[in-house]
């Protein structure tokens, strides 16, 4: 390689020694355990389905009334179209009576 330099006059030794013989041991630790977070995530989602129950419950109650109204709209439709229809034929009659 390179003429007249030899690898024993670029290598330094470096020993290297701790100070002290102590080991600093890091441990983690779960600050939120897993038991308080699955009841929390149970109880969030119970609150979603439970309002979602909720919510389509309201919506049935909703449908039967809209359903109810709508037979009394056209039950009181049918009794006036009787009483126009009765109405008619009393005097019909009347007329009828009168004639006679």
């Amino acid at each position: 390689m390179l003429s007249g330099i030899s690898a024993s006059d670029h290598v330094v030794q470096a020993n290297i020694y701790f100070l002290s013989s102590r080991v600093t041991l890091f441990e983690e630790d779960w600050q939120y355990p897993i038991e308080s977070f699955l009841s929390e995530a149970g109880g969030v989602i119970g609150l979603w389905v439970g309002a979602s129950v909720l919510t389509m419950l309201e919506f049935v109650e909703l449908l039967v009334g809209l359903i109810a109204i709508g037979f009394n709209i056209r039950s009181a439709k049918c009794h006036a179209a009787g009483r126009a229809d009765s109405r008619e034929l009393v005097e019909a009659t009347a007329a009828v009576d009168k004639a006679a």
